[in-house]
């Protein structure tokens, strides 16, 4: 007759899930300073104002740049922070015209939100077809 186990977590199985879930989410292709810019644990909050869109060609779905002006929180209160007027993200959801909450990391601009680091993770994925 069979024996059950004890089916509670161990440390070591638990270590070894989240090396496990950290692997994949780079394989994917997802950085940890994207995902920290994204969510807004770095990188500076702000607004871009979009003025145009490109799609572009790439992996799982393709891709659409959108272009505009980013307005750093609190620029105008002499802590050095200025607009940039050549401003990119990639986003599905924005057409021209559009106010988006970004934030700037050292990799460029990204929609601000746990919903866009998931769709980051989504996007980067290969598709299972």
């Amino acid at each position: 007759m069979p024996t059950t186990s004890d089916l509670r977590p161990t440390l070591g199985g638990r270590a070894a899930g989240v090396i496990g879930l950290l692997a994949a989410l780079g394989i994917c292709g997802v950085s940890a300073s994207q995902a920290a810019v994204a969510s807004g644990v770095l990188g500076t909050a702000g607004k871009l104002t979009v003025s145009e869109c490109h799609s572009g060609s790439g992996g799982h779905g393709g891709s659409r740049h959108c272009y505009g002006t980013f307005h750093p929180a609190g620029a105008g209160d002499s802590d050095g922070l200025s607009s940039d007027p050549h401003a990119r993200v990639n986003t599905r959801e924005a057409g021209p015209g559009d106010t988006l909450q970004v934030r700037k990391g050292s990799g460029g601009y990204v929609v601000a939100g746990l919903g866009s680091a998931w769709s980051l993770a989504w996007r980067s994925c290969p598709s299972p077809e």
